[in-house]
């Protein structure tokens, strides 16, 4: 099966519309580890100690300007992307179902692109330090991590439940 993902918009919110994007870089879930080594072990493990930090990059191809006026580049953010993935198989399209990005965060840069005659609006990224991320598929949570409140779903399982139980 190949899937292919079509007309992604973002929205401030969730719900107003401020720009087409050419590539969103989601953020990596990337796991801290510590080395352990410990008698009556033959080796030195590493074991998962917390998260990296999550940085998201948007690049645009528009940008709506009247829905930034809005935004403060110094408070929290949150841009909800919207696209449609279509799945093909052997028989051809087989489903098109949406996929929802949900980042919250404080942009770190706002960079304003390159402006050429004759040519498209081109090079605006913004890159976002994230504290929320959720990346739903058809409906389906993929995953979740809220650091603010130990929050990390992979799929539908809580990996931080008990965590947040113990304080």
């Amino acid at each position: 099966m190949l899937n292919s993902i079509f007309n992604a918009n973002a929205y401030r919110d969730g719900n107003t519309l401020i720009g087409k994007i050419e590539q969103l870089d989601l953020p990596n879930i990337k796991f801290k580890t510590e080395d352990i080594a410990a008698l009556g072990l033959f080796s030195t493990i590493e074991v998962p100690v917390g998260l990296e930090k999550m940085e998201a990059k948007i690049k645009w191809n528009a940008i709506y300007d009247e829905d930034w006026k809005a935004a403060s580049p110094v408070s929290k953010s949150t841009v909800v992307v919207k696209s449609n993935m279509t799945k093909h198989g052997a028989d051809g399209r087989t489903a098109q179902v949406q996929v929802t990005a949900t980042i919250r965060g404080v942009y770190k840069e706002l960079p304003s692109g390159n402006l050429k005659a004759n040519a498209k609006f081109d090079g605006a990224e913004h890159l976002l330090t994230v504290n929320y991320y959720k990346l739903e598929v058809a409906g389906a949570k993929i995953y979740e991590v809220d650091i603010f409140n130990n929050i990390l779903y992979v799929g539908q399982t809580d990996i931080l439940e008990s965590f947040r139980s113990n304080q």
